[in-house]
């Protein structure tokens, strides 16, 4: 018997999703099955050519075509509803029968899964736009055709062997609301990288300086601030966190909000929403009058996210539905306290080593953070038990339960 034939699914590492959570997902799995590559016979499909996928999966293989057989997508393009139609029936239908794959692994789902033709495992992270309505932030004409190319997509996802998810929220809701089986579906906690937990080891006396030249330029002094790093989509509840945040500047007039992500650049002093969503958020800041003390910072890399949350005084996400939550991991890897809402899978996930909390209470919320911002036997319990919470949420954990799951699947 000959080794088992694995098919990766790549694209997602050349299209919008490649600097998501399910690009990191993808990025941490395929690069450790790649170095397993001795144990099977390893196709990889994706966009481009061979050597500019594994330069994505951060990865370096000596004589790389030997061991891994590439076929392309075609030229690199953002996940489209039509694009990825005309992937799935020109490009991925087409190599499946070709290769006959003993298994097909996915990211995600949105090209199509052939698990009606082969034995197929699939990563879902949530049902965020089923649970929410929400499939496009366009208007209804694209949230509609959206919708239904969605639909369709999920419909393919639900005949796979494997559905991994991160968490059991998650797993709730890919039953109650997604239609799986809950015997297709593997809770496998997702990691953070090595980064944040060794950030401590990276900080030098002139750490904080080179972050005020990058991200707060014109500052004499280091600034206090709460972090936020999760985006500004319908479900991350930022009108809330705005809210919040403005009664805690009324308390601590020093302290600032610091957000990170492709919605806002800063250009010349001057902050640049870079889409609806940031203009929407950037529009409630004016109103607030918090321009002085809400910085966006932009896309920051892994190893400047570690170091921004290592000098923050806390992190905080209160976000109303999240499948996994890296955020509040990384902030307590990196020694910051993290504060969270009570929704979704929070509790779950952080809940024991995070501040949780209800932000529709907003008077028991605003002590619950001043006590975790000012309290200093509070703030180090908090630091302390993040930290050694945060150790078991590694990405090998997770590669190794994956990859027995794979297997049984041969």
């Amino acid at each position: 018997m000959g080794k088992p034939r694995l098919l990766l699914e790549a694209g997602f590492l050349h299209d919008q999703y490649y600097r998501r959570g399910i690009g990191r997902y993808g990025i941490e799995m395929f690069r450790r099955v790649i170095e397993k590559r001795d144990e099977v016979e390893l196709h990889l499909l994706g966009m481009s050519d061979l050597n500019s996928n594994l330069e994505k999966l951060e990865i370096e293989v000596e004589d790389p075509e030997s061991s891994i057989a590439f076929h392309s997508l075609g030229q690199v393009k953002d996940s489209r509803p039509i694009a990825n139609l005309i992937d799935y029936h020109m490009a991925i239908k087409s190599t499946v029968r070709k290769v006959r794959p003993d298994i097909y692994f996915a990211a995600h789902f949105d090209r199509g899964l052939p698990a009606h033709k082969v034995n197929t495992a699939v990563a879902i992270h949530d049902a965020i736009p089923l649970v929410t309505g929400k499939y496009s932030t366009k208007g209804w004409p694209f949230n509609s055709m959206k919708k239904l190319f969605y639909r369709h997509m999920w419909n393919k996802a639900r005949k796979a062997k494997i559905v991994f998810t991160p968490s059991e929220y998650s797993k709730r809701d890919l039953i109650q609301v997604g239609g799986f089986e809950p015997e297709q579906i593997q809770v496998i906690h997702l990691g953070i990288s090595e980064v944040f937990i060794d950030v401590e080891s990276t900080i030098t006396g002139k750490t904080q300086q080179q972050l005020i030249d990058k991200f707060f330029p014109g500052r004499q002094e280091y600034p206090a601030y709460l972090i936020y790093d999760a985006g500004f989509e319908a479900n991350k509840n930022t009108d809330r966190l705005l809210e919040i945040f403005a009664k805690l500047h009324q308390q601590i007039p020093n302290l600032n909000l610091v957000v990170t992500g492709g919605d806002f650049k800063t250009i010349d002093g001057e902050v640049i929403p870079q889409n609806e969503r940031g203009y929407r958020f950037w529009n409630l800041v004016k109103k607030s009058e918090l321009m002085n003390c809400v910085i966006p910072v932009g896309r920051v890399s892994e190893q400047h996210l570690a170091e921004l949350l290592y000098f923050a005084q806390v992190y905080i996400n209160l976000s109303n539905y999240e499948g996994f939550g890296f955020g509040p991991l990384q902030a307590m890897a990196a020694g910051v306290p993290a504060v969270v809402s009570d929704s979704s899978c929070f509790p779950e996930i952080s809940g024991p080593a995070a501040t949780v909390l209800n932000p529709d209470n907003i008077d028991q919320t605003i002590p619950q953070i001043v006590d975790v911002l000012t309290k200093p036997n509070i703030r180090e319990e908090r630091i302390h038990r993040g930290k050694e919470y945060s150790q078991q949420f590694r990405w090998e954990n997770t590669f190794e339960k994956t990859w027995k799951a794979l297997m049984k699947l041969t």
